[in-house]
């Protein structure tokens, strides 16, 4: 065997990224009559199905004798997203993330007179996760899977493991739903998700746009107008993420164990939203903020928490909340409370037709034949944090983004059900303001289903 890897792609690559998702190989028998290097993927599917082979790849080797070779368009189409909405436990992201191993031959003839064959072992290029096919790659040593790559949740070490985000804390009021995400395989589960709730025995008042009161914070801070009350402080909504913690009456735990069916999953949703957590009855209305934490027997085994911090919403305005798929592969979300604009844009096409002299008044000198409606949704967010400005920035360039909905299943009853509707951004251009140019920052996002209304037809 005389293959050699020069090159693995950097943890974390974009699938689209060709430089940084592409792996060089080299062979010292490229001279060698017919050489070429044959590559097979092995894909094991997280639900534990059959294994799949995929190819094979012939490349012939360049001048140097190596070739480069990105699997990320092959595997791609083996794997999509999984969301629903209407989710209250932790889920396996069964279609999202999968194992794949990449086999690597020497294919030649042996003699300048046979035909060319696999010469010798393969090398494995390695165990190499894929999750959400569209948009991320990640590989990892099969062997010691997280224990190179800190985005893998580990049970037996706090220090690494990260959120399928770039967020650090979710805005959210009582109607609001949220899920994240995390990456682990079957030896490195944590065991339980304990939710840390932190109320005010006096409630929360109502939101006040107009009420900035600043707290004891770094002179370069900013204490923006969606500032929360929170016991008798005010705190500005990017605070948590700088570790503060404002003060509260009340405390609360709930412990909830995980439960698996997979050994072959990697990637797990669990919720996080006000709506889910107030179905669950972890919360009650005097919820200020909720800690979400991956725990196993007792320990934190992810980096850091997670913060859902509470922000009444303004109420004079119908609240849309949007989930897109984030470059993490994991669904991120922001709800819409200012002013939302529906516009219909009408295709129509119509024809002239030939009237007889003593036409009846009745008929149309111009008919239409063929009508289409597009309807399109603008959103104006409400004044938002860097953070969130980031996030909005990514729904803007997101490939999927769904536009929650419910619906009451018994009218006489009280169940509301949400449900997802799939919309593509309309929005072509879109300024990424920051805190250091803008006091305040507020985005304007157009929105069209992803699927025309139905039409009245001639």
């Amino acid at each position: 065997m005389a293959i050699t890897t020069i090159k693995v792609p950097s943890d974390w690559a974009r699938v689209h990224d060709t430089n940084r998702c592409t792996y060089i190989f080299y062979s010292s028998k490229f001279t060698m009559t017919n050489f070429q290097f044959y590559i097979t993927l092995r894909f094991f599917p997280a639900d534990d199905t059959t294994v799949i082979d995929i190819g094979p790849f012939l490349f012939y080797p360049n001048s140097g004798g190596t070739c480069q070779f990105n699997p990320t368009s092959i595997i791609k189409d083996y794997l999509t997203y999984d969301f629903d909405v209407a989710r209250l436990n932790l889920h396996e992201c069964t279609p999202s993330a999968a194992k794949v191993y990449m086999m690597v031959y020497e294919y030649y003839s042996s003699t300048a007179t046979s035909q060319p064959a696999i010469q010798g072992a393969p090398i494995n290029a390695g165990g190499i996760s894929y999750y959400i096919g569209c948009q991320q790659f990640l590989p990892y040593d099969n062997v010691t899977i997280g224990y190179s790559n800190t985005q893998w949740v580990m049970v037996n070490s706090a220090t690494t493991g990260k959120w399928l985000t770039d967020a650090t804390q979710y805005n959210l009021d009582n109607t609001d739903y949220g899920f994240i995400n995390f990456l682990s395989d079957s030896a490195h589960r944590p065991s339980q998700i304990l939710y840390t709730t932190y109320s005010n025995s006096t409630g929360i008042p109502d939101h006040d746009e107009d009420r900035v009161i600043g707290i004891n914070i770094n002179a370069r801070d900013e204490v923006l107008s969606q500032s929360m009350p929170l016991s008798s402080n005010f705190i500005s909504l990017d605070d948590q993420s700088r570790n503060y913690t404002p003060l509260c009456t009340q405390m609360s735990y709930n412990f909830e164990d995980c439960t698996y069916t997979y050994t072959g999953s990697l990637m797990y949703s669990i919720p996080c939203g006000p709506m889910q957590m107030l179905q669950k009855e972890y919360i009650d209305n005097t919820w200020v903020m909720i800690k979400i934490e991956l725990m196993d027997n007792h320990s934190r085994v992810i980096s850091k928490p997670f913060w859902v911090m509470r922000k009444n919403k303004c109420s004079r305005y119908n609240l849309t909340q949007v989930f897109w798929l984030n470059p993490h592969g994991a669904f991120d979300c922001y709800t819409f409370d200012r002013k939302a604009t529906i516009n219909e844009k009408i295709d129509r096409k119509t024809y002239k037709q030939y009237l007889p002299p003593y036409y009846n008044t009745y008929t149309a000198g111009e008919k239409v034949f063929y009508t289409n409606v597009t309807e399109e949704l603008i959103l104006t967010s409400n004044w938002v944090t860097q953070q969130e400005s980031q996030l909005l920035i990514q729904m803007a360039q997101s490939p999927v983004v769904y536009v929650i909905k419910t619906y009451q299943y018994d009218p006489s009853g009280y169940g509301i059900y949400p449900y997802a509707v799939p919309y593509i951004v309309n929005t072509d251009s879109i300024k990424y303001e920051q805190k250091v140019n803008d006091k305040e920052i507020q985005y304007t996002i157009s929105l069209r289903p992803a699927n025309d209304k139905v039409i009245q037809q001639n």
